[in-house]
Order: C-alpha cells, then sequence, then structure tokens
C-alpha cells in the first residue's frame, strides 16, 4: 500500500474569531430573552384564561350550580375559576440571567392548579404549542440580532 499524503492548512481570521467572541459575549447575559419569554407565557396565560382552557386547549371544568348562583347574586363575573379578578390579575413572572419563573402569590390558586382540597383541577400554568412556537421565535431573532450586530 501507498503512503498516504497528509496536507494540513491553518487559516486563523483575526475578524472571525473578533466576531464569534462578540456573539458569545452578547448571548452570555440572556436576560432580555427571559424577559421576552416571560412576557410570551403571561400574555398566553391571560388569554387562555379568557377562554377558560388549559395549555393543550382543554376546556376548563365548570362552576357548580352553587358558585354561579353565589357570583350571580353578588354581580361578580360570571367566568370559570373568576369571581373579582384577583387571581387572574395575580399572574406574573419574576426573570433572572437564565430562567423566567412564572406564577402567582394567591395560595388558594394551587389547589385549582393541582386540583386539591376538594377542587375541580383547571390547570392555568403552563406553556402551550403556540407559546412554544412564539419562543422558538424570539430565542431565534435573539440570536439572530447577536449575530448581526
Amino acid at each position: 500500500m501507498a503512503d498516504l499524503t497528509t496536507i494540513s492548512i491553518e487559516f486563523i481570521d483575526r475578524a472571525i474569531q473578533e466576531k464569534l467572541k462578540e456573539i458569545a459575549d452578547s448571548v452570555a447575559d440572556p436576560s432580555d430573552l427571559m424577559d421576552e419569554i416571560g412576557q410570551i407565557v403571561l400574555l398566553g396565560t391571560d388569554l387562555r384564561w379568557g377562554n377558560e382552557v388549559d395549555p393543550n386547549g382543554i376546556r376548563w371544568a365548570e362552576d357548580s350550580a352553587y358558585t354561579r348562583a353565589q357570583k350571580i347574586a353578588k354581580g361578580r363575573i360570571d367566568k370559570i375559576m373568576q369571581d373579582t379578578g384577583r387571581g387572574r390579575a395575580s399572574i406574573h413572572y419574576q426573570v433572572n440571567k437564565d430562567k423566567v419563573v412564572i406564577g402567582t402569590n394567591v395560595g388558594y390558586l394551587v389547589d385549582f392548579q393541582l386540583g386539591t382540597n376538594g377542587q375541580k383541577k383547571r390547570v392555568f400554568l403552563g406553556v402551550s404549542k403556540d407559546d412554544e412556537t412564539e419562543i422558538m421565535l424570539a430565542a431565534n431573532a435573539y440570536i439572530q440580532n447577536a449575530i448581526n450586530s
């Protein structure tokens, strides 16, 4: 067998190296992206709350006849899992450098989310397929902006 000849070429382009470093530096702190993701999921949650569906589009369990009658008698909001609007308004998000946390500080909503303490399970927190699509678009735009800057 004949010996193979190997040729090695090393190409060092300082401009390319500098650009790659700029891109890496610009995405090192993705808190702006995390904030955008928080806004996307918060908006999706609010829209689903208005439509009375979970992140998979499944309709929430109806209020009992007693609960509906109480809401109507008090002149309250006649929608599932709404009375004064406090719960829906309590959904918020917090961002740090590399994550976003979405939740509520209203304790009784945990029972709805998990279906505990005698409450019908009505999942309101989560990421829908539409949210996932929007998040991927935001992430792609974030990366593209880093490349273009």
